[in-house]
Parts: structure tokens; C-alpha cells; sequence
């Protein structure tokens, strides 16, 4: 794995984990009702920042032993109107739109009936654009195709906007923001025929999301937004700052199950100090 991604990939890796290890002893755990959003990018054997298929069908076996595993609206439904719930719940998410999704994730997730929102950044579907070179690692990628998209939606995968340029919506003024809403989910309305409720920030830190954005999700229409903002949801967390967990492809299954079972959500206060 180090001749893959790196060897300081593999030190912060084990960083982490001593740190993650700390954490867990004071008593770092899921607790029922809370949600916790997991964050993929691609799944793909053999490339060096993706998920092998075989690790991503592990992962998902090990979060049906232990996670209720609703769609995002069933779980906000389930919080508005009960029954309590027995077991922490658990969602996948993946960001960017790469076709890789359609090849290996979808498949899977199908085969073990394990529901996933989608986030798609349109221009990149599109083409033409540049967003390639604002996808970091994944540049190299390509995208999904409408096709796909419908197919993988028939399939019972919800879609959501990752905005049409994937911009850094921080440095964007509100007019530019707002296009960005307005214009990835009218373009994705229009091709599969259904509303786009839920966004993901590009980035999703908290410099990358922008002070307006949440009042301007709001008036487009959508429910909810994702940020890569580490941790639980609960009931009182803001709909438009929900947090999540990224899976990365040089995790360990027992990094896995650290990062799902709270182990290391220690990573928010960090994230707060930046």
C-alpha cells in the first residue's frame, strides 16, 4: 500500500489510528437514532485512491450486522415521527459522479440491498467544462453518463447536486453560489425526471461552504446538505450541516469499524481549530 499512495499517506494513517485508539477509551460510541454518514468517492480495484470492490463489500456487510440502514429520508421521517429507534443507523454517500460508481459500487449495493444517496456535480456529467481539474486525486476519472444515472436511480439510488462546477462555494460571491444550486439541480430535474432534495459541499470544510449558503439552499428548494465536517448526526443537528466520515482506500476493515463506531470523531475538534 505505501509504493501506492505514499509513505507520509501511510504515517498520518497511523497518526490517526493511535489517536482514534485514545479516543475510543473515553468512551467514543454510537448510540441509537444517530446517524452516521459515510463519504466515498470511487470504488475501483487496483487504483491507489479507491476502494477496492471486494474491502467496499466487506464494509457494507459489516454495517448491515450492526447499523439500521435507511435512506436519508426514512431516517429523518423516523425522527419526526417515531418509533424510537433500536441501533444506531448508518448511510452511504458518494461524492462527484464517477463512473466507476456504475461499474462496482452499484452492483453491490444492489446485491446486498443497501440503500445510497449519490451527489453528482453536473458539469463533470456534462463535459467540456474544466471541473476535471478541481477533482484533486480523481481527476483522472471519468464520469458517469446520463444513462447510468437513470439506471442507477431506477435502481433505488438517490440522487443529489454536488453543484455544476464544483466550486469552492467560500470564495464565491452569493450570486455565484446560488447558480451553483440552482443550475445542477435544474440540470438534473430535467434529465431524470425527479426533484433533487440534498447537496454536498465541494470540499465541505467549513472554509469551503460559505455563510449565505444554507439560506440559499433553502430557497432552491433543497432539504438538506452534507459537509465533510466529521461525525454523528443526531436529531438537532442542522439539516444543512450534516456531518460525515470519510472512508479512504488505504483503511484497514478494523479502520473501518473505528471510523463508523465513533472511534474517530475526535477528528471534528480538529477541524474546528482550522
Amino acid at each position: 500500500m505505501a509504493d501506492r499512495v505514499g509513505k507520509p499517506v501511510i504515517f498520518r494513517q497511523g497518526v490517526k489510528r493511535s489517536a482514534a485508539a485514545l479516543y475510543r477509551r473515553l468512551g467514543a460510541a454510537r448510540k441509537p437514532g444517530e446517524l452516521v454518514i459515510l463519504n466515498y468517492h470511487s470504488i475501483q480495484p487496483e487504483e491507489a485512491f479507491s476502494t477496492s470492490p471486494e474491502m467496499f463489500a466487506r464494509q457494507l456487510e459489516y454495517l448491515i450486522e450492526r447499523f439500521d440502514l435507511p435512506s436519508l429520508d426514512g431516517w429523518f421521517e423516523r425522527h419526526e415521527l417515531g418509533p424510537p429507534a433500536a441501533r444506531p443507523a448508518a448511510l452511504v454517500s458518494f461524492d462527484d459522479g464517477f463512473e466507476n460508481f456504475f461499474e462496482f459500487a452499484f452492483p453491490i449495493l444492489q446485491r446486498l440491498k443497501v440503500p445510497a444517496v449519490l451527489f453528482v456535480t453536473t458539469g463533470f456529467v456534462i463535459g467540456g467544462c474544466g471541473v476535471e481539474a478541481r477533482l484533486g486525486m480523481y481527476r483522472d476519472l471519468p464520469p458517469l453518463s446520463w444513462a447510468q444515472l437513470k439506471e442507477v436511480r431506477a435502481g433505488g439510488i438517490a440522487i443529489g447536486s454536488h453543484t455544476h462546477w464544483h466550486r469552492h462555494l467560500g470564495q464565491s460571491t452569493p450570486a455565484q453560489v446560488a447558480e451553483e444550486l440552482r443550475c445542477s439541480k435544474m440540470i438534473l430535474e430535467d434529465q431524470l425526471g425527479a426533484s433533487i432534495n440534498y447537496f454536498a459541499y465541494p470540499w465541505g470544510q467549513r472554509q469551503h461552504i460559505g455563510r449565505e449558503t444554507a439560506a440559499l439552499l433553502q430557497a432552491n428548494g433543497y432539504w438538506a446538505a452534507c459537509s465533510a465536517l466529521w461525525g454523528k448526526n443526531t436529531a438537532s443537528t442542522n439539516r444543512y450541516l450534516l456531518r460525515r466520515v470519510r472512508i479512504d482506500a488505504w483503511d484497514t476493515l478494523e479502520d473501518f469499524q473505528a471510523k463508523v463506531e465513533g472511534g474517530w470523531d475526535y477528528l471534528w475538534y480538529y477541524q474546528m481549530l482550522r
